[in-house]
């Protein structure tokens, strides 16, 4: 979503070039899409070459196992050390109502 918040005014400021150039001069304004539909060119066949070329990706497996050996999800790992249970935590817990009975 943020990619269409930064795209949208340069697509906007294009289009509004491009007719600026084709109401000046018609000769110009075709040797500059060409230009750039040859850039847009070399670029896309650059990104197929280096996707063809390389290598297939393999899982770091070592790390997954040595992972899976400590038992830990990296999501519930910390910087700092598990809290001790006898320790009083910051927020004071609400007075529990006795019941009636």
């Amino acid at each position: 979503m943020i990619t269409w918040l930064f795209a949208l005014p340069v697509l906007v400021a294009g289009c509004v070039a491009a007719g600026w150039l084709l109401r000046r001069n018609g000769r110009l304004a075709m040797r500059v899409f060409l230009a750039v539909d040859a850039a847009l060119l070399l670029f896309a066949l650059a990104l197929l070459v280096v996707a063809v070329a390389g290598a297939p990706a393999q899982a770091d497996t070592v790390t997954a196992a040595q992972q899976a050996a400590s038992g830990g999800c990296w999501a519930r790992r910390s910087r700092w050390p598990a809290r001790p249970s006898a320790r009083p935590s910051r927020w004071p817990t609400p007075a529990r109502r006795r019941s009636p009975h």
